[in-house]
């Protein structure tokens, strides 16, 4: 839903571009378009690429949510307040169009690659709170291992980053930088390492096939 990175965690002001997004139309993927080069290369001068994210970023809202009530103490808590329910909301119910899309976004993945006789493996990451959630957070569903197994059931092979933290037995707050979503050298290497292995296993097994 997202296509400005900031519109989603306005902290993100380290990595302001822009990024694909996909909505389902008629039953097939559409791709949301981009703004004109030169909207961006006048941010600073101009309001134009806000203009035109305003209609296509799906978390426009969160910015005019943060406009309005941001920048004052009171008026900040209750923003907070929100965000927090609607998180827990869904936490509770899931994304079903955000899923639907991912799943085929992943299925165009793997009939393309398959045209090319070339296998896809997804790497699933999760962020600090998802590796080592909170006591309540424990009593909710667990959405990361729910979109998981699905997605597994569907054929995609998926190999699970919070599996292997837990199973490195490495304190999750040293897998993970200040923004707890992006990973430390320490959690790259554990994935690395994995996946490293995994590809080994891949390529002694066309080998053998052939």
């Amino acid at each position: 839903k997202n296509q400005y990175i900031p519109f989603r965690d306005r902290y993100a002001a380290d990595m302001p571009y822009l990024k694909p997004r996909f909505m389902i139309n008629g039953g097939d993927l559409e791709l949301v378009p981009l703004p004109p080069d030169n909207y961006i290369e006048k941010i600073f001068s101009n309001a134009d690429l806000v203009q035109w994210l305003k209609k296509t970023d799906g978390f426009y809202s969160d910015y005019e949510i943060f406009k309005r009530f941001g920048l004052m103490p009171l008026s900040s808590g209750l923003m907070y307040i929100y965000k927090k329910a609607r998180n827990l909301y869904r936490i509770l119910y899931g994304d079903p169009e955000g899923e639907k899309i991912l799943e085929m976004l992943m299925e165009k993945f793997v009939d393309s690659a398959g045209k090319h006789n070339t296998a896809v493996i997804f790497l699933s990451l999760p962020d600090l709170n998802i590796t080592e959630p909170a006591r309540w957070r424990k009593l909710l569903p667990d959405r990361y291992k729910i979109r998981l197994e699905k997605l597994r059931s569907k054929g995609f092979e998926i190999l699970d980053a919070r599996e292997i933290f837990w199973k490195s037995g490495k304190p999750p707050r040293r897998l993970f930088v200040h923004d707890n979503r992006h990973l430390t050298p320490l959690g790259n290497s554990l994935v690395a390492t994995e996946l490293k292995g995994l590809l080994a296993e891949h390529l002694s097994y066309s080998a053998t096939a052939d």
